[in-house]
């Protein structure tokens, strides 16, 4: 199968063990004004949500993807995007996660979103999905 991305599976041994895959460097991180700013302007981010279906099915920043593997990452990401990867709120690893297995299959432009669906939310803005409506 493939380098799982999603916080599913492979990535819950990561978890146990306290310990997240890096890579040599800094995770660039973007807050929510600027990220919200960003896509009023539109310019060309891809979100990625780095959750279950199940929650990306319930809510999701408006525009999102999902990517379960570096085979679903090759296929709708180029490398050279400019990628946000995001989770429920600071506390959860998941998205750093996807985002360090992105810089590590050679994406060049990976920011991490560190507030999440919660902080997106609380300021009030936009969501889609299920349990939106």
């Amino acid at each position: 199968m493939g380098l799982q991305l999603s916080a599913a599976a492979a990535d819950v041994a990561y978890l146990q063990q306290g310990s997240v895959p890096h890579y040599e460097g800094t995770m660039e991180t973007i807050e929510r004004d600027e990220l919200k700013t960003s896509l009023d302007a539109g310019d060309d981010l891809t979100l990625v949500m780095a959750m279950h279906e199940h929650h990306f099915e319930a809510a999701h920043i408006p525009g999102s993807i999902q990517l379960f593997s570096v085979e679903d990452a090759e296929r709708q990401l180029q490398h050279d995007d400019d990628i946000v990867v995001y989770c429920s709120d600071r506390s959860c690893v998941a998205s750093r996660v996807v985002a360090n297995k992105l810089v590590a299959a050679g994406y060049k432009h990976v920011r991490h979103y560190p507030g999440g669906l919660s902080e997106w939310h609380a300021a009030g803005y936009p969501l889609e999905g299920s349990a939106t409506a």
